[in-house]
């Protein structure tokens, strides 16, 4: 899923500048790259498809400017970019 891959990116670029997490989760190693297990169930129902909803009330103002900044300049990468962002 890139969205699991690009909350990974936004939350290392947040950790980077505000010394604060975007996520409290553990973020863990699957085979295919990261994954936080809370953020994988909750969009795992639309599988390829779109994401038609977001939980934008969970984020703080800085939480929702972070991921607004690094998402949309990154939401076009292919999968594969994504991929090798994030596999060692």
């Amino acid at each position: 899923m890139q969205v699991i891959k690009l909350v990974y990116i936004a939350h290392g670029w947040h950790l980077a500048i505000y010394d604060v997490p975007l996520v409290d989760d553990y973020v863990q190693a699957w085979q295919y790259g990261p994954v936080i297990p809370p953020l994988y169930y909750a969009f795992k129902r639309f599988g390829s498809g779109p994401i038609t909803t977001i939980p934008t009330e969970d984020f703080s103002v800085i939480q929702a400017q972070t991921l607004q900044l690094l998402l949309l300049p990154t939401s076009n990468f292919l999968e594969r970019r994504l991929k090798n962002l994030t596999r060692l």
